[in-house]
């Protein structure tokens, strides 16, 4: 059967923080499916945020020796950047934000997709490949600064691993041997 497990919170200046996931399985596949949302007007003037994601994840156990599984999930962070205080400045009114940073805000987002295969080789261990792709743009426009950038990084992860579990003269062993590639171009 589904299972649905929910959660909502709130707070002061504004919070808002709901979740959201559903699992189960049927046969040889599971499933699971998130999604959350979060909100804040935040303690100072102009530093107001929000975030909303959600990702998905299913797995088909082929047989007693093979699994598969793949998920993808995608994130959107967006905010205000109030600028820093002097002394002064919080003296008088603590929550303001700092003159000149009206238009001072940033936004990120990801997506990321991984997929896992696993082969159970009995009494001689497991064999794991991951596979794993992401893609994040960061934004952030600094009027203040007289900055704005965009930041574009895509990632790419290819990672076998050997694991053997088993114990050896009476005491409990865990042997992973494996290999990582990794590579983030930056632009």
């Amino acid at each position: 059967e589904p299972k649905v497990n929910t959660s909502v919170i709130a707070g002061s200046y504004g919070l808002s923080d709901e979740r959201v996931v559903i699992s189960g399985s049927t046969g040889k596949l599971s499933y699971a499916l998130n999604g959350g949302n979060l909100f804040s007007w935040g303690y100072r003037e102009r530093s107001k945020s929000s975030s909303q994601g959600g990702g998905i994840k299913l797995g088909y156990d082929a047989s007693d020796y093979f699994r598969i599984s793949v998920d993808a999930s995608a994130n959107q962070n967006s905010y205000l950047l109030p600028g820093a205080l002097t002394k002064d400045q919080m003296i008088q009114y603590r929550r303001q934000y700092q003159p000149g940073h009206d238009n001072d805000d940033g936004m990120d987002r990801d997506a990321s997709f991984h997929l896992r295969l696993e082969s159970i080789l009995g009494s001689y261990g497991r064999f794991d490949l991951d596979f794993i792709y992401g893609d994040k743009t960061i934004a952030a426009n600094m009027d203040s600064w007289w900055q704005w950038t965009t930041t574009d990084i895509k990632t790419y992860t290819v990672s076998p691993k050997y694991i053997l579990d088993k114990p050896i003269r009476g005491h409990d062993n865990k042997l992973t041997v494996g290999l990582d590639y990794y590579t983030e171009p930056y632009k």
